[in-house]
């Protein structure tokens, strides 16, 4: 009768350090956890003020074939639900491209844009922490003047820190990539120059 006490007794003891662990363990788990809290994105939020970027150009075959860094400043209207951003583009061969996009917030999670060098408007919207820009961007290429099929993927990495792909398309293939990502802030403009 003893033994049978005492097994159930080490059973009962086993299973309360078991749960007893578990719960430390998770309390520890999120009292130590540092990571910040990100708002879900949104293009008027995100780019309003200074923002810097450094990217890349790949052409179809993957290899990288340009290097750039941009500075751009974003206005946000709100009469107009309007989002201006100023960019100009510094690239490693010595050119120096400006863009000044017009973004309009036309409903929950939805915006049309327009810019100089964009064919027609863009389309854009939000899910979370993902924004997305689809639009024709007229380039120049090899003294020729081309209209590309742009997907604009934005996927925030943090509240500071947001990571963009542009897949680059004509006739529905795939003719390069861009890879982005956006500092905000103007601290650290000065590292981001590739001069």
């Amino acid at each position: 009768m003893m033994e049978r006490v005492r097994a159930v007794a080490t059973r009962v003891a086993k299973t309360l350090v078991l749960i007893v662990g578990v719960s430390v363990t998770q309390g520890a788990l999120a009292a130590h956890s540092n990571e910040p809290v990100v708002e879900a994105f949104a293009f008027e939020h995100y780019f309003q003020g200074p923002v810097h970027a450094r990217g890349f150009v790949k052409n179809r075959s993957g290899a990288i074939i340009r290097r750039f860094w941009a500075e751009i400043e974003g206005t946000w209207d709100e009469s107009t639900q309007t989002l201006t951003l100023d960019e100009i583009l510094h690239f490693d061969d010595g050119e120096n491209l400006s863009r000044v996009w017009q973004i309009e917030r036309t409903g929950d999670n939805r915006y049309v844009g327009r810019a100089n060098d964009v064919d027609g408007e863009a389309m854009g919207e939000t899910s979370g922490f993902d924004g997305l820009l689809r639009y024709a961007l007229e380039v120049n290429y090899r003294g020729m003047d081309i209209v590309l099929s742009v997907d604009d993927h934005f996927h925030v990495v943090s509240e500071d820190v947001l990571f963009n792909r542009t897949q680059l398309s004509k006739f529905g293939f795939n003719v390069g990539m861009v890879s982005t990502v956006f500092y905000k802030g103007d601290t650290i403009a000065n590292q981001l120059s590739l001069r």
